[in-house]
C-alpha cells in the first residue's frame, strides 16, 4: 500500500479539508509571519540598509535599469536576481518597501508550493505540515526581508520540487520540460545547483517514465528547457568577455575560500578584513595577477584558485579531512552561519523572529526529517530521488562552504520528510512493521537531534560581526555617523579583541575630528593584529590628524611593506607626502596605485594636482 493510500485510511483532524483549503491556510500563515515581522524590524534603525551582497545587486540593478542590460564583463555572481530587482526598479523606482513586499510574496508562493510538492509526493496532510513548517520557519522570515537572492532561490526550488512531485504522479512531456527551464533559473540563482541536473536526467530514464523510449524522450526534454536557459548567458559570457561560462566564473575562488589555507568551513575573505562583497572579483583577481605576474582571464583566475586548493589539500590532507568533517558538522548544526548578517542579532528586534528561531530550526527540523525518513523508507523507489537531490545539495556545500542563506535552500526537502514524519508517526496503526520502523525512526532522530544541537560555532562572534557591518554602513553609506558609532562600541562591548571593529571605529572617530579618541583604538588594533594592514592605516589617519606626519609616514611605509598592492595606501602616503611638499614622491605612489586599481579617482585627482606643482 503506497503513502497516498495510506493517508486517505486514516483520521486526521485535516481530512475534511480540500486541497485549496490547505494552500490557503499555509498562505495566510506565511502571509501574516512575514508581515509582522516586517512591521516589527521596521522600528529597527538599520533595517533599510543593504549589507553585504544586497550593495553589490543595488548598484548592479541600478546600472542595468538604467540601460546596461549586456554588461561588458564575464559574470562573475549569478546574475538573475540583480536583474530581476533591475526591472522592480524600472517600475517601483529604488524602493526597499517594492522589493520586501515582492520578496514576501514569493515567500508566500514558496510556502504554497511546498505544500503543493509535499502532497504530491507524500500526501495531503504531509503537504500541509511541510508547507506550514516553511511558513513558521525563522531563517526563511529572516532571509527574505533583504536585497538578497534567498526569495528568488527559495521560490525556484520549491517549484522545481512541485514539478517534479507532479511528474511522480503523472509524467508528460510538458512538466520535463518545465523542470528543465526551473532547473536552469535555478542555476542562475544559486550555481551549485547544476549538481541537480543529472540526478533529475537519472530519475527520468530509470523513474516515472517506465518506457524505454519515453525516458530517453522526458530526458531530452528535461535538457531542452534547462539549455534555453542557461546557452543564452553562455554565449553572452562568450561576447563580452571572450570566453564560454554557462552561469559565473567563481568556482575557483570560493573553493579557496572553502578550503585554502585558513578555511575553517564558512565565508571568510581573501584578503583580510575585505569581506565586503564590492572586493572580491577584485581581490581574486589581483591576487592571482600578482602570483603570476601577467594579466589572466577570468577562467585563469578561476583556474588558479582552484590549482592553489587542491595543492594545499594534497599536502595537509588531515587537516582538509577534520576541515570537511566540520563543514558536514556546520551544514546540519542548529546554527545559522552568516555572512555579513546574524538572524540572532534581528531576532533581538522581532518577537516574532525570537520565538520563530525557538520553535523550529535545523537542530529540530533535521532530526524530524530523519524519522521521516525511516518512516517512509517502503516507499523509497519513489522517493530516491528526493533523497539524491539533497545529498547532492549537501555535498555542494560541504565541497565549497556552509552560510545560512546557502543551506536554506536544501530544508524544503527536509521540509516534506519532516511532514511524513509526523503524519506518520501518529498514524493510529499497531502493525509490527509500523511499529519497528517507528521506534527505529525515533532512535535515529535522537542520535540526530544530539549531534545537530551540539555547540560549535561562537554566538558571540556572530553578533559581533553583524553590529560592525551595521556599524560600517551606517558610516560609510548612509552618513548616520553617531548611530555608527553607537554600533561599533555594541560591537566591542561584545568583542573587545576584535580588531577589524577597533580599525573602523579609529576612521570614523577621525572623520568626526576626533582623532586623540581614535588613537587608543587604532593602536590597540595593532596590538592585536600586527600585520593587518587596515590597522595601519587607521593608525597612520590618527597620527595625521595629530600632525604627527613622521609617525604618519611610517605606519604608511609599514603597511605598503605588509601589502605592496594596496592602492588606497599608496594614495595616502602620496597625499601625506603632497602635504610636505614632496611632490615627486607623492606622484610616484600616485602612479603606482592607478596601476594596481586604474578606476581610483581619487589617485588620478591626486596626480594632476602632484604633476602640477
Amino acid at each position: 500500500m503506497n503513502l497516498e493510500s495510506c493517508t486517505a485510511a486514516i483520521g486526521y483532524p485535516f481530512k475534511h479539508f480540500r486541497a485549496w483549503h490547505a494552500y490557503v491556510l499555509v498562505g495566510l500563515t506565511a502571509l501574516a509571519t512575514r508581515a509582522l515581522y516586517m512591521v516589527e524590524m521596521s522600528r529597527a534603525p538599520f533595517f533599510n540598509l543593504r549589507i553585504g551582497d544586497g550593495r553589490v545587486y543595488h548598484q548592479w540593478a541600478k546600472g542595468i535599469a538604467d540601460g546596461a542590460w549586456i554588461g561588458d564583463q564575464i559574470f562573475y555572481q549569478a546574475p538573475l536576481y540583480p536583474y530581476l530587482l533591475a526591472v522592480v526598479y524600472s517600475v517601483f523606482g529604488e524602493s526597499m518597501l517594492a522589493v520586501r513586499v515582492i520578496q514576501m510574496l514569493m515567500g508566500v508562493a514558496s510556502c504554497v508550493l511546498l505544500a503543493v510538492a509535499g502532497r504530491r509526493f507524500f500526501g495531503r496532510s504531509h503537504g500541509l505540515a511541510a508547507g506550514m513548517t516553511l511558513a513558521l520557519y525563522a531563517p526563511a522570515v529572516f532571509l527574505e526581508g533583504f536585497v538578497q537572492k534567498t526569495a528568488l532561490a527559495l521560490l525556484l526550488t520549491t517549484a522545481l520540487l512541485a514539478t517534479l512531485g507532479g511528474i511522480s504522479m503523472r509524467p508528460a512531456r510538458s512538466r520535463w520540460l518545465g523542470a528543465g527551464i526551473l532547473l536552469g533559473l535555478l542555476a542562475l540563482t544559486r550555481e551549485n545547483t547544476m549538481a541537480f541536473l543529472p540526478i533529475i536526467l537519472l530519475w527520468a530514464k530509470l523513474g516515472p517514465s517506465a518506457d524505454t523510449r519515453e525516458g530517453w524522450t522526458s530526458m531530452a526534454m528535461c535538457v531542452l528547457g534547462a539549455g534555453l536557459v542557461l546557452l543564452p548567458v553562455g554565449v553572452r559570457n562568450a561576447v563580452v568577455g571572450g570566453e564560454f561560462h554557462i552561469t559565473t566564473s567563481q568556482a575557483g575562488s570560493n573553493f579557496f575560500i572553502g578550503n585554502g589555507p585558513g578555511a575553517h568551513g564558512s565565508y571568510r575573505s581573501m584578503i583580510s578584513g575585505r569581506g565586503d562583497a564590492m572586493h572580491e572579483r577584485n581581490d581574486a583577481t589581483m591576487l592571482a595577477e600578482r602570483a603570476l605576474r601577467r594579466r589572466l582571464t577570468p577562467r585563469e583566475v578561476s583556474k588558479y584558485w582552484l590549482d592553489q586548493s587542491w595543492a594545499h589539500i594534497k599536502t595537509r590532507p588531515g587537516e582538509w579531512f577534520a576541515l570537511m568533517t566540520r563543514k558536514t558538522g556546520l551544514m546540519f548544526n542548529k546554527a545559522e552561519l552568516p555572512d555579513t548578517i546574524d538572524q540572532a542579532t534581528y531576532a533581538e528586534w522581532s518577537p516574532v523572529l525570537r520565538v520563530a528561531s525557538l520553535v523550529m530550526h535545523m537542530g529540530i527540523l533535521c532530526p524530524i526529517a530523519v524519522l521521516g525518513v525511516a518512516m517512509t523508507i517502503c516507499s523509497w523507489r519513489r522517493l530516491w530521488v528526493l533523497y539524491a537531490l539533497g545529498v547532492a545539495y549537501a555535498m555542494t556545500l560541504i565541497a565549497f562552504y556552509v552560510v545560512a542563506r546557502y543551506r536554506l535552500l536544501i530544508t524544503p526537502i527536509l521540509m516534506m520528510f519532516a511532514g511524513a514524519g509526523l503524519v506518520e508517526l501518529f498514524r493510529q496503526r499497531g502493525k509490527v512493521g509500523h511499529l519497528l520502523r517507528s521506534c527505529c525512526g525515533v532512535a535515529l532522530a535522537l542520535v540526530v537531534a544530539a549531534l545537530t544541537n551540539s555547540r560549535i560555532v561562537d554566538d558571540g562572534h556572530h553578533r559581533a560581526l553583524t553590529y560592525n557591518n551595521i556599524a560600517t554602513m551606517l558610516a560609510g553609506v548612509e552618513g548616520r555617523e553617531h548611530d555608527a558609532e553607537e554600533f561599533f562600541y555594541r560591537t566591542l562591548e561584545i568583542e573587545p579583541r576584535y580588531q577589524v571593529a577597533q580599525t573602523s571605529l579609529a576612521f570614523l572617530l577621525c572623520d568626526m575630528g576626533r582623532p586623540g579618541e581614535a588613537l587608543k583604538h587604532a593602536r590597540k588594533a595593532v596590538a592585536l593584529a600586527p600585520g593587518y594592514v587596515d590597522a595601519r592605516l587607521s593608525l597612520a589617519v590618527c597620527y595625521q590628524g595629530l600632525h604627527k606626519l613622521e609617525e604618519a609616514e611610517a605606519q604608511l611605509e609599514h603597511a605598503l611593506e605588509l601589502s605592496p598592492l594596496r592602492a588606497d595606501a599608496h594614495n595616502a602616503l602620496g597625499e601625506l607626502l603632497l602635504q610636505q611638499k614632496r611632490a615627486t614622491a607623492a606622484a610616484e605612489h600616485f602612479e603606482r596605485a592607478l596601476e594596481i586599481q586604474p578606476d581610483l579617482e581619487s589617485a588620478r585627482t591626486n596626480l594632476l594636482r602632484a604633476t602640477k606643482r
